[in-house]
């Protein structure tokens, strides 16, 4: 029932402050809209990379040549610039890509046998909606722990010590605490799901825009109340937060695909809550 009360409590007080109400709900949707329409907006043709006479490789459909040089190979794979290199070799054509040695395989057979074809280059990338999901996720970590700062503004207000006072259940504060921006943080997570899904409607299935909101608004409401429980000030936790989703973002494949990273950081990459919400979007 403290709980309950404490909860209610902050949905009243965020209702008073509609601006900034507003603006949490707002900003993931504005987040995914942009990263959609950005998306959509980009050329549909799949960049590679070519070292000899590019006129050999005018005839591949759907493919956007472009003349690069060997010194800048592995930065162009791993920055995403390529999807692959093809070097023109006096024994034929060599393809050079940061993909599975058995991808690579069938790509050259591909190729040599004037087969290529988009699924082949494909491989390896991450969809739209997925890279939107990463984001999302990335955004939310960093304003769950902004509306789960205020427990540490009542801990400094002497609220949290008058509420122990009255109830003697210092647990039930924080579970309502907990619940309120947990639920703060799935209609957050819903609404950016929302808008990812109307943007790519046949990218993905319909499954994950309910379990991706519940799992993301569950670990960032975990993460964040750590976080607030250890800072000694608001700053504090915010710019944590804020490292720390970065970081995660970086080893989740938000910027760079999981595949493209060295053996070491794909292994590492699990502990990403971008990765699994990529992944969610993936097979739901």
């Amino acid at each position: 029932m403290e709980s309950y009360l404490v909860m209610k409590n902050n949905v009243k007080r965020a209702w008073h402050n509609k601006k900034f109400l507003v603006l949490l709900f707002l900003l993931p949707v504005v987040l995914c809209l942009s990263a959609g329409l950005i998306n959509q907006a980009e050329q549909h043709a799949y960049r590679v990379g070519i070292i000899g006479d590019q006129e050999n490789f005018k005839d591949l459909s759907g493919v956007e040549a472009e003349e690069t040089d060997a010194f800048h190979i592995s930065s162009d794979l791993a920055m995403g610039v390529y999807q692959f290199v093809l070097i023109e070799t006096g024994e034929g054509v060599r393809v050079v890509s940061n993909l599975p040695k058995y991808e690579q395989e069938k790509l050259e057979s591909a190729l040599a046998n004037n087969e290529l074809s988009l699924s082949e280059m494909k491989a390896g990338n991450t969809t739209k909606t997925e890279r939107g999901a990463a984001f999302l996720a990335m955004t939310l970590m960093i304003l769950t722990t902004v509306s789960m700062s205020k427990l540490i503004h009542d801990r400094g207000a002497g609220l949290y010590q008058r509420f122990c006072m009255v109830t003697y259940k210092k647990g039930a504060y924080h579970l309502g605490y907990i619940l309120y921006v947990m639920i703060l943080t799935y209609l957050q997570a819903f609404a950016g799901c929302f808008v990812l899904k109307l943007i790519n409607p046949d990218e993905s299935g319909m499954a994950w825009i309910f379990l991706l909101p519940l799992f993301i608004s569950a670990i960032t409401t975990i993460i964040s109340y750590i976080l607030c429980a250890t800072s000694q000030s608001e700053v504090q936790a915010n710019i944590s937060s804020s490292a720390i989703s970065i970081v995660l973002a970086l080893l989740g494949g938000s910027f760079v695909a999981v595949e493209k990273m060295p053996l070491l950081l794909q292994h590492i990459s699990v502990i990403s809550p971008m990765y699994w919400a990529m992944q969610i979007v993936a097979r739901f």
